[in-house]
């Protein structure tokens, strides 16, 4: 990742699950991941750290069409243990 990251939702519903019996621990939308990029120091002239961060976020964002319609988009979470993020 180099910058921030948005993902547009253009589609009225989304079905994310985890039904995997092995991994009964496992929620239905994982977000333990680390994303390179997303936590980046920052540098001065010398290119040493300076201490201070940058943040780069991940957005999930209704398409312009969706937007202006409240509860336009649904996210359906299954899992085996309940547990949906």
């Amino acid at each position: 990742m180099s910058g921030e990251c948005e993902f547009v939702l253009t589609d009225r519903e989304y079905h994310e699950r985890s039904w995997t019996p092995e991994r009964i621990d496992l929620p239905a939308l994982d977000f333990r991941s680390k994303i390179p990029g997303m936590y980046v120091p920052i540098l001065d002239n010398a290119g040493n750290p300076t201490g201070e961060y940058q943040i780069n976020s991940v957005s999930f964002v209704p398409s312009a069409s969706l937007a202006p319609e409240r509860g336009a988009i649904r996210v359906n979470l299954e899992s085996l243990n309940g547990i949906g993020m």
